[in-house]
């Protein structure tokens, strides 16, 4: 009996490892993904997740998590950027999300941009060498605008998204009435 039970140790301690180690298929599941094995791996990696054994995501001393990946080609390239929403209250605090961006590098990898608790995003009309600014929402009426330098998406400014939503904050957008999103023009 007790090789029985050192045995199912071994196969059930084998097969939470192996789910730690196919997390990212747990994330790439749904959309189905064209990006490679590799390259899904190397995102995964960079998120701060694993899989929690019974086929979802969780992140350490945080518990289980909710994730979305979106495929979305902001440059007009052809190649797709990644976008990954993911987390809970405890990881993302009243928000219950964070936002990735993954960007392929001059070296062919992908790198993680953003990396916030946010609730959403949308692509606006004006930007920066071929990538949309992007316009950050979480909870309140205050959204931030982030550009792309050339190399990654830095901070630009503030768009109040109601009455008064940015008074806190004198960083905000000069040219709010510009910032239109990508597909309203």
């Amino acid at each position: 009996m007790r090789a029985a039970a050192i045995a199912l140790s071994l196969v059930a301690a084998t097969a939470v490892a192996a789910d730690a180690a196919d997390g990212y298929r747990v994330l790439f599941a749904k959309p189905q993904s064209a990006l490679s094995d590799a390259d899904e791996r190397e995102i995964f990696a960079q998120t701060g997740m694993t899989a929690n054994g019974t086929g979802g995501l969780s992140i350490e001393g945080c518990g289980d998590v909710d994730a979305s990946v979106e495929l979305v080609d902001l440059n007009g390239d052809g190649g797709s950027e990644v976008f990954v929403l993911f987390g809970n209250t405890c990881w993302s605090g009243m928000t219950g999300s964070n936002l990735l961006l993954f960007v392929r590098d001059a070296s062919g990898h992908f790198r993680a941009n953003l990396g916030f608790p946010a609730a959403a995003y949308t692509p606006l009309a004006v930007g920066n060498d071929r990538f949309p600014d992007l316009q950050v929402s979480g909870p309140g009426f205050c959204d931030g605008v982030w550009r792309w330098d050339g190399a990654a998406y830095q901070f630009r400014c503030n768009l109040a998204t109601g009455p008064g939503g940015c008074d806190f904050d004198g960083r905000q957008c000069p040219d709010s009435a510009s910032l239109k999103p990508r597909d309203a023009q």
